[in-house]
């Protein structure tokens, strides 16, 4: 009977073992994961970059098909190759923090969006897409991203806003370099 008990103890032992290990490696998995939460700061900050590349392609891809003004379509290919690769960054840095990304524009970028492809035809065409797109919503994420450089609570974040903000800054100078050639007589 002795030897029966003696090795039920071991057992018994060794079983305690296996669960202690195992709660040890679920309390740190979960302090792993928590870590690994974004603030919700950031969090709405990739949403809003998100969406705000998303419109910055849909928008040059029609101004692509209905921009009159051969700056402006060549500003519109720009745009769709600059941000397609922005989010294609976005996404992957949004994977790595577990951050959703936007499925879509929301509804008042749709209706912009929409209201630009109905109403506007040649030069009033390109000047809209450029007023709307390539200045407004440019200084728009720009203040985005600045702010997110600067304020961002995950350095990820921080640092992807950082790399990133020169070259928006850039397509918003391009933007409004080109707003004054629009305004100017045609020769």
């Amino acid at each position: 009977m002795r030897a029966t008990s003696s090795c039920f103890g071991e057992v018994l032992m060794h079983t305690i073992k296996k669960i202690v290990a195992a709660v040890s490696v679920a309390f740190a998995a979960m302090g792993a994961a928590h870590a690994g939460q974004l603030a919700k700061s950031d969090v709405e900050f990739i949403r809003k970059a998100g969406e705000a590349g998303q419109l910055e392609v849909k928008a040059s891809e029609l101004a692509q098909q209905r921009a009159t003004h051969p700056a402006v379509k060549g500003y519109a290919d720009e745009m769709i190759q600059a941000h397609l690769s922005v989010g294609r960054e976005l996404a992957d840095l949004a994977n790595r923090k577990g951050a959703p990304l936007p499925p879509t524009i929301t509804r008042d970028q749709k209706n912009d969006l929409d209201d630009l492809a109905k109403e506007k035809t040649g030069m009033n065409f390109d000047k809209e897409y450029v007023s709307e797109v390539a200045v407004d919503a440019h200084r728009d994420v720009v203040k985005l991203f600045k702010n997110a450089a600067a304020d961002a609570k995950d350095s990820d974040v921080r640092a992807f806003a950082a790399k990133t903000l020169p070259s928006l800054q850039a397509h918003l100078d391009h933007g409004q370099a080109l707003a004054q050639e629009l305004k100017r007589p045609a020769r």
